[in-house]
């Protein structure tokens, strides 16, 4: 499940497992736009503009399990 709270400007990218139990966070507190949750579920795509930076950059995470 991807949740965007609204007109927050810091949200930490948090992963929860199908009985809604957090099983990791991801990436430092920061600004997320859009999240976009890959059908196969292992890949999040969103845009963030970093600490400093002069634009909005696409990023791709992924879920890595062991």
């Amino acid at each position: 499940m991807v949740y965007m709270a609204p007109f927050s400007t810091t949200e930490q990218l948090t992963w929860f497992d199908r009985s809604g139990n957090i099983s990791g966070t991801v990436g430092a507190v920061g600004e997320y736009r859009v999240p976009m949750l890959a059908p196969a579920r292992h890949k999040l795509a969103f845009d963030r503009m970093p600490p400093g930076s002069d634009g909005r950059k696409v990023w791709v995470l992924l879920k890595i399990t062991t």
